[in-house]
């Protein structure tokens, strides 16, 4: 690093950040006689998993406080090939890259080389198997097709598509060869379920060696998730397949990160996460803190504290809904009728729809037909209680669950979720998520007190309701 960047990451604490295409810079104070200061450059630009939103995040919960300073190129808005910031390269540590299908201009893809060509480390996620491979829009821009086998050590060749809620999960699995290997330090768990579709590597380098793998459920072929690589050049590489949304959410891919940007610059893996996701010391108000009652269907800016009234961007809201046993093996489908800007919806931690597109490429919905979320019997946790979350940005005027009917119906009745929700402005893909084993003490704890803070009109408190879905919406319950 420079004298000016290492002054800067010693003696500022800083955070600067913007939605569209603008460079990005996360630092923290250190001793002055403390070690040189960590420095990664994540390039970001992708739309399907919103790393744009979890990686900014998880910089800040994980690598902010340890010292890490952190640079985030993202895609800009106007070219979507072009990453401004980009040339933080020039001396960075660690580059980070979620990219899918980007050809940069000429001058950033030679940024790119020279750092790997003097041995920079890399750690990739997701769609950066196939970061780069795309026909450029003019002479001005690169592909680089090979990126995967030249640098990462793999081979993309498509993907499963076994999106979750239609369709099984992936289960990953540690390798037991390897769980002595720092980049699995932390990883209690054998295996693991994740949301993330299975992606086909094959044809592995020599030089790669796999530390997870995969399946997907209810299949036998196994796929590498995960694994190291070395460059040309003898820099450290470590590539995962996983990367979705859900996954920031659980403790073994936040872990993995978090181990993958210290072995590759050659620093000792730290001896635990800050936030660990769904793993953690229990406290019954923890999940609940920054929470409160919400009345739906009702805009935020109604809330009769007043504390919502200037209120846009994004909302949250959370609710712990009992399914009966006497509805085992039946589809169920989350149906509202207005929301306003646009929305997502998640059943115990799997995102199971959307409407409209979120920032950073905010689109509102074509049509004031609203999809209903389809909830596969898969995900539901019949007998017991239930994690529904539910994701809203709102770009201006009122924003929130509007309009009701809001239930959670099957083809004649349904659960009537009109009533009071937790709500909290802000974003974080860890609000998708149980806090705990949703079998354990713990979230019983948790389900309670929710009860209890919502009061007696509590969403769910009506119990079930006749509910007349309609031709449209019978019809994707019988599919």
């Amino acid at each position: 690093m420079t004298m000016i960047s290492k002054m800067n990451a010693l003696r500022l604490s800083r955070f600067f950040f913007c939605r569209f295409g603008v460079f990005v810079t996360l630092s923290f104070m250190l001793p002055l006689h403390g070690a040189e200061p960590l420095h990664v450059v994540f390039m970001v630009g992708e739309q399907e998993y919103e790393t744009a939103r979890t990686l900014p995040e998880f910089a800040r919960q994980e690598l902010t406080p340890k010292g890490i300073v952190s640079s985030f190129a993202h895609v800009s808005r106007d070219d979507s090939n072009h990453f401004k910031g980009l040339e933080a390269l020039a001396d960075a540590d660690v580059l980070f890259v979620s990219v899918r299908r980007r050809t940069p201009p000429e001058a950033q893809m030679q940024l790119i080389r020279t750092f790997l060509n003097r041995g920079g480390s890399v750690v990739a996620i997701r769609t950066s198997s196939h970061a780069f491979d795309r026909d450029p829009p003019s002479a001005d821009y690169v592909r680089w097709q090979s990126f995967d086998r030249d640098v990462l050590g793999g081979h993309y060749e498509g993907h499963y598509g076994n999106k979750p809620p239609t369709n099984p999960p992936s289960k990953i699995f540690l390798q037991a060869s390897q769980k002595t290997h720092p980049l699995l330090k932390g990883l209690e768990q054998h295996s693991f379920l994740s949301t993330s579709h299975l992606y086909k590597n094959r044809e592995m380098s020599a030089k790669a060696t796999v530390l997870m793998d995969g399946v997907v459920v209810g299949m036998e072929v196994r796929e590498p998730v995960t694994w190291t690589h070395e460059t040309s050049s003898g820099g450290r590489v470590v590539y995962t397949s996983l990367g979705n949304t859900g996954d920031f959410g659980i403790q073994p891919f936040r872990r993995l990160l978090l181990n993958a940007i210290h072995w590759v610059a050659g620093r000792a893996v730290p001896e635990q996460l800050i936030h660990p996701g769904l793993k953690g010391d229990f406290d019954p108000n923890a999940s609940l803190n920054g929470w409160v009652p919400m009345n739906v269907p009702s805009a935020w800016e109604q809330h009769p504290s007043g504390a919502f009234a200037d209120t846009d961007g994004f909302g949250w809201y959370r609710s712990y809904v009992h399914v009966p046993e006497s509805w085992r093996g039946s589809r169920l489908l989350l149906v509202v009728d207005e929301v306003s800007d646009v929305d997502e919806g998640f059943f115990n931690g799997i995102k199971i729809g959307a409407n409209g597109a979120m920032p950073p490429l905010y689109q509102n919905p074509s049509s004031n037909i609203r999809r209903p979320f389809v909830i596969d019997p898969d995900w539901i946790r019949y007998g017991e209680d239930n994690l529904i979350a539910w994701r809203v940005y709102d770009k201006e005027g009122q924003g929130g669950i509007l309009k009701g009917p809001v239930h959670l119906s099957r083809r004649d009745d349904a659960i009537d979720l009109q009533g009071a929700w937790l709500f909290r402005p802000g974003d974080a893909p860890s609000w998708s998520q149980w806090d705990h084993d949703p079998d354990s003490a713990e979230a019983k704890q948790a389900s309670a007190r929710f009860k209890q803070i919502a009061g007696v009109g509590f969403a769910g408190h009506a119990g079930i309701v006749d509910a007349d879905i309609g031709g449209r919406q019978r019809r994707i319950q019988e599919v």
